[in-house]
């Protein structure tokens, strides 16, 4: 049962590390979508404020896709896993 324990707690550790990273990576793309849209469409914003509008957004977006795709997904395959594994 430690092993469980310790197992999980790795598994938290790991999908924390991916959901900073991924995180930091989705904001930057995004980032620069935004700068290069600015400059296409020149609109009556400063160009910082248009991308800080643009991130402020898609915040919640990404933090709910983010969590669903970095922890949902994986314990929900690894709870079917194991089901299928223990059925065999």
């Amino acid at each position: 049962m430690l092993g469980l324990v310790r197992l999980l707690l790795l598994i938290v550790v790991v999908q924390t590390i991916v959901y900073a990273f991924v995180g930091f990576y989705l904001r930057a793309s995004l980032r620069e979508r935004l700068e290069a849209r600015w400059e296409r469409e020149r609109p009556p914003l400063p160009r910082d404020r248009f991308v800080q509008n643009g991130l402020d957004a898609a915040r919640p977006r990404h933090r709910r896709w983010l969590i669903g795709v970095v922890y949902v997904v994986p314990l929900v395959f690894l709870v079917g896993l194991i089901a299928v594994l223990e059925a065999v």
